[in-house]
């Protein structure tokens, strides 16, 4: 788990907004791990799959629509971060095929093992 937590300020943003990412680190990081925060934007569809039968599923995908990163200190304290949503980017939208969904995101990267990530999931307006 990330030692810490984000959160965002505010939480319901209209496209083009700006936003503050808080970052608050309880654990150091150790040697050679780098941290990052962002903004990431992510689709998820369904999709119809055929099989070899002539039966079909539907199953659903994920894609990234936009994301953005900012490399971030690793000592413990708190940091405040302002990042900007696009005015072009997708706003927030659940469907029942498709929807957007918006997430600030603290990872550390970490060689050869997952990364540890903490996230504050937020709506976004048109």
């Amino acid at each position: 788990a990330f030692p810490g937590e984000i959160s965002i300020d505010p939480d319901e943003p209209r496209r083009g907004d700006k936003v503050r990412l808080r970052l608050v680190r309880h654990g150091q990081t150790h040697q050679g791990e780098e941290c990052e925060v962002g903004v990431i934007a992510v689709e998820r569809y369904d999709v119809t799959e055929s099989d070899s039968d002539g039966g079909s599923s539907r199953s659903t995908r994920e894609s990234n629509e936009f994301e953005q990163w900012i490399s971030v200190a690793t000592t413990i304290g708190e940091e405040t971060i302002e990042m900007q949503i696009p005015v072009e980017g997708p706003f927030s939208y659940e469907g029942d095929a498709m929807s957007f969904r918006w997430r600030a995101e603290a990872k550390i990267h970490r060689k050869m093992r997952a990364d540890r990530r903490a996230v504050a999931p937020f709506w976004v307006h048109p």
